[in-house]
């Protein structure tokens, strides 16, 4: 019975340091922006039964553009910032090995104790540019996507003129 306490105990406190990094990373991303225009988006392509118009469509290329804009300065930080959260938590490892006293392994152990926390925050500033970059890479798939749309609709525009002129379905011009 007492194993399963120690179980449970271990789940409970994962949770709670788990839950508190998630809601630092959550932090982190401030991209709810980009978040609100993707869902947009989504709902519109999927919740009609009939097409978007193409000034719709080409006003959410252009939101889309404007936030992934954004949305990658954010990412950079966020990089930056986890690169540093590297640095201090390397520092503190080494600091606290070097004047740790005892066996290598005993100086190894108080060195990982020691930067523990450090290391926490460099997960999350980790998870928080993974999660951002995994954004804006989806952000580019849907700008893609919808440029892709919008251009074979212009291009289907453009092949229908092309046959009528004047009302009047064009003659097959002959090769020279």
């Amino acid at each position: 019975m007492s194993r399963m306490k120690t179980i449970s105990s271990i789940d409970t406190r994962l949770n709670i340091l788990a839950d508190k990094l998630n809601t630092m990373a959550e932090e982190q991303l401030a991209c709810h922006s980009l978040d609100k225009t993707l869902e947009d988006i989504n709902k519109a392509l999927f919740d009609n039964n009939t097409p978007i118009p193409d000034e719709q469509l080409q006003s959410m290329i252009l939101e889309l553009a404007n936030q992934l804009y954004f949305a990658v300065d954010v990412q950079e930080r966020l990089g930056i910032k986890e690169d540093v959260a590297k640095l201090i938590r390397q520092e503190m490892y080494c600091e606290s090995k070097r004047i740790a006293g005892g066996t290598v392994a005993e100086k190894e152990a108080k060195a990982l104790l020691d930067s523990q926390y450090e290391e926490m925050v460099q997960i999350v500033y980790s998870r928080a540019y993974k999660r951002m970059k995994s954004k804006v890479d989806a952000g580019y798939e849907m700008l893609n996507a919808l440029k892709k749309i919008l251009g074979a609709r212009l291009s289907e525009l453009e092949l229908s003129k092309s046959r009528y002129i004047g009302g009047q379905p064009n003659e097959p011009r002959e090769r020279y």
